[in-house]
């Protein structure tokens, strides 16, 4: 007897028996991979247990497990970003909430299963112990000014794993800032050499620098409780005002200011050089050398 088709499939039965696009079927892998690690991880927004985790180093170690599936299974950036994206939106929808510490991990995960990140992420962890260690011994020392945590000089948005990162990306346009924390994996896999882009960085940065007022704005308030001093009032007044948009502005004007005042030196010293060829009028020369002298404030 002849088998006929089954043509009166529902649309569900039909997208099941369907042959995915590689790139769908990677990103669904991907996808379940992660979820799997958001499992091991049990991330939740109580700070004692992700220091617990932390301290654990159960982090770590999802972390170089998922890197080195990655690497065995040639997973491509586009498709790692994709299926971040869908695993925190899987959670959410059967747990019905994000932690803030599972969407920050989303992000170092994929930062740890890039292909330009990924064979360097064991090694940056344990390279990583040694030297905290021997910065906890030293004081001021960089990289414990550059970074809070051991964790985030690894695994950080400033860390060596997004240095990796940025050393295969390409360099920007001309008149466009080079936000790459690295531009080589042998300064990528330094961590004194981050830790010195991320304080540069960090001073360029508008966000960075509202942090710094945020931290300031809490130390005022605690010292306020304790000395009710009004001028603190003041402080904290204009303090509040001063955030990230603000910043970027002023360093924004600042720059057109800067190149302003380049460009009118520039004609400056244009004007020297036309004054100091022979064939310039004597009494018009030193009219003009006035004149200029009047511009540049001498």
């Amino acid at each position: 007897m002849t088998i006929r088709p089954n043509v009166n499939m529902t649309a569900a039965e039909v997208q099941a028996v369907t042959p995915k696009p590689d790139s769908e079927t990677q990103t669904s892998v991907i996808t379940k991979a992660i979820m799997d690690a958001f499992t091991t991880l049990k991330p939740a927004d109580d700070a004692a247990q992700d220091a617990a985790t932390e301290a654990a180093g159960v982090r770590e170690r999802v972390m170089g497990d998922m890197a080195a599936l990655s690497a065995a299974e040639d997973w491509l950036a586009d498709h790692i970003t994709d299926a971040a994206k869908a695993a925190v939106e899987q959670w959410k929808g059967a747990h019905n909430l994000v932690s803030a510490s599972l969407a920050q991990f989303a992000v170092e995960l994929r930062r740890a299963m890039h292909p330009s990140a990924r064979e360097y992420v064991v090694e940056a962890f344990e390279d990583s112990r040694e030297l905290w260690e021997q910065s906890a011994q030293t004081d001021g020392h960089p990289l414990r000014k550059a970074f809070a945590k051991r964790y985030h000089m690894v695994a950080g948005s400033k860390g060596v794993l997004q240095a990796h990162i940025d050393a295969d990306m390409p360099a920007p346009k001309a008149g466009t800032p080079d936000k790459r924390i690295a531009t080589d994996h042998g300064d990528a896999s330094d961590p004194y050499a981050i830790a010195g882009a991320k304080q540069s960085a960090d001073k360029a940065d508008p966000k960075a620098a509202a942090r710094v007022i945020a931290k300031l704005v809490k130390a005022i308030e605690a010292i306020k409780a304790e000395f009710p001093v009004g001028e603190l009032d003041e402080i904290l007044l204009l303090a509040e005002d001063l955030d990230a948009d603000t910043f970027a502005k002023a360093k924004a004007k600042a720059a057109i200011e800067a190149a302003k005042a380049a460009k009118a030196q520039e004609r400056v010293a244009k004007a020297r050089t036309v004054l100091s060829t022979p064939a310039a009028p004597k009494g018009k020369a030193a009219a003009i050398e006035n004149a200029l002298d009047d511009l540049t404030g001498e």
